[in-house]
């Protein structure tokens, strides 16, 4: 559990640092399929919808961007087991 903790502290430090960096979840059909999208970082400029990427369920997206945000940010995997 530290670890993850450690994990979550480091991440949002380097978030900070590197805003446009971020993703969101876009929502394709209510409460069943969402999909992943990447923000700009410029007020006025919509999401762009990532190819092939879409989940079943908010918890299933929210780890997968933490994952993604993980590996962008450190530049290697992040050795937390999936939930």
């Amino acid at each position: 559990m530290q670890r993850c903790h450690e994990a979550l502290v480091d991440l949002d430090s380097a978030r900070r640092h590197h805003p446009e960096l971020s993703c969101s979840c876009n929502l394709v059909e209510p409460f069943r399929k969402f999909a992943l999208a990447r923000l700009s970082g410029e007020r006025g400029v919509p999401p762009e919808v990532v190819d092939g990427v879409t989940y079943a369920s908010i918890a299933e997206a929210e780890w997968d961007i933490f994952k993604r945000r993980w590996q962008e940010l450190t530049g290697r995997e992040l050795d937390v087991p999936d939930p």
